[in-house]
């Protein structure tokens, strides 16, 4: 339960642009944060590769699907991607349970109910663990 506590926590502050407070706050991922403040401060964003399954086309173009939930880091803060014709860009990306996004995350990435996001992920990786760790990327269109 501390977890999903502390992953609530996180994406709370984290999705709004606030450091969350607490113990885990600098030390979770050091170097990350500082590869991440010298490509900010030297201005370069990546522009990376990321796939959609076509079933999230109309939520991505609606702007109901906020986030997608990866099992390995595909970007950075301001890094770049395109979908569907469009440009966006990642706003917030940490690192959470899988039990945070079915106890309520799951409708930023596009999902209708928790058990829709449990079987798309059994369909994806042949199985569901909510203690499982996986990435979640908050982003944005560029407009």
């Amino acid at each position: 339960m501390r977890d999903l506590q502390e992953d609530l926590h996180e994406q709370d502050h984290e999705h709004h642009g606030r450091a969350p407070q607490g113990r885990h706050t600098r030390a979770r991922f050091p170097a990350e944060a500082r590869r991440h403040q010298e490509r900010i401060g030297s201005g370069s964003r990546m522009k990376v590769e990321i796939k959609f399954d076509e079933r999230f086309k109309a939520p991505l173009k609606k702007g109901t699907k906020v986030a997608t939930i990866r099992t390995e880091k595909k970007g950075s803060n301001g890094d770049t991607f395109e979908a569907f014709g469009k440009t966006y860009k990642f706003t917030n990306v940490f690192e959470c349970h899988l039990k945070s996004i079915e106890a309520f995350l799951y409708p930023r990435c596009g999902f209708a109910t928790s058990d829709d996001f449990v079987n798309f992920w059994k369909k994806l990786y042949g199985k569901y663990s909510p203690e499982e760790k996986a990435w979640m990327h908050y982003f944005e269109e560029v407009k």
